[in-house]
């Protein structure tokens, strides 16, 4: 009889959602047993998210889960008893994020997530607007004033909060001087993904802290920067949410932006002439 064993292996915490949850994508699908050795374990449940193991241990072969097999094995009609390669692995690109998305967004997990939530009394249930700004070790990927100014400057709310890792950067104090009622939001890392998650409107920055952000926000019109380039972080965990049955209530709305275009593509070339290679090393890109 075996057991999947998952222990944490790096990443920030939205890494490891992202994760864990195709993990119990996998596991649910073939009702696999599966052990969660993990410090941020509190932290998912603290956020509502079920990870997902059979009661009871079955025989059956094993497989490695990676970026590129997530998909079959969620298809696959063989027996498969437990899962292993999946640690140093991101799940990100676009059929992992989708199987992820519609895991998050299933009645079991929504509920679950919702009676989570301190702030659940906000879903559908204010104008305000929620505005994430990606910086520190991926200041150069950040879709920049002219992406934000253009979601913004169309919508109207009655108060803007901004989330960043560098608060004090000067694209915050940008969009704070150009907005009436804004205010930098001082919460901890999961109640910061909770309260951003119930506003009305949701604006995204990049990586899997904006994407977990967006796939709770149940009710909200989410707007993301529609890259045409892959660079520090694969589009698969925004693009084409919309076309997702689960998406709904909410709206996904992908915001292209030329100068955004522009940036990434010559950050790119310039990365190419020097002989790097672009974004990070494993499966994470296509």
């Amino acid at each position: 009889m075996a057991t999947t064993k998952v222990n944490e292996f790096w990443g920030r915490l939205c890494n490891h959602i992202f994760r864990f949850c195709a993990i119990s994508v996998v596991a649910q699908k073939h009702k696999l047993y599966v052990e969660y050795n993990l410090s941020k374990y509190k932290s998912i449940r603290d956020l509502g998210i079920i990870l997902y193991s059979s009661g009871t241990k079955k025989e059956g072969s094993c497989k490695d889960l990676t970026d590129k097999t997530m998909l079959k094995l969620y298809n696959s009609n063989e027996k498969i008893g437990q899962l292993k390669n999946f640690h140093n692995k991101f799940f990100q690109i676009k059929p992992c994020a989708d199987l992820i998305f519609e895991y998050i967004r299933s009645d079991e997990s929504k509920k679950s997530i919702i009676d989570k939530n301190p702030y659940k009394d906000r879903y559908n249930n204010n104008n305000d607007c929620y505005v994430h700004v990606r910086l520190h070790d991926a200041r150069k990927w950040n879709p920049g004033l002219s992406y934000y100014f253009k979601v913004l400057d169309d919508l109207k709310f009655d108060k803007l909060y901004i989330s960043s890792d560098q608060p004090g950067d000067s694209i915050v104090k940008e969009i704070i001087k150009r907005y009436n009622n804004s205010e930098i939001l001082k919460k901890s890392e999961t109640e910061t993904i909770q309260f951003a998650s119930t506003c009305k409107n949701v604006v995204l920055s990049h990586g899997t802290f904006s994407g977990i952000i967006g796939y709770f926000s149940f009710y909200s019109n989410v707007y993301y920067c529609k890259v045409e380039t892959i660079g520090w972080h694969p589009t698969g965990v925004f693009d084409g949410k919309d076309e997702l049955t689960s998406c709904k209530p909410g709206k996904w709305i992908g915001i292209i932006n030329s100068e955004t275009n522009n940036k990434f593509d010559k950050i790119i070339c310039d990365i190419k002439k020097v002989g790097k290679k672009v974004g990070c090393t494993g499966d994470r890109y296509n």
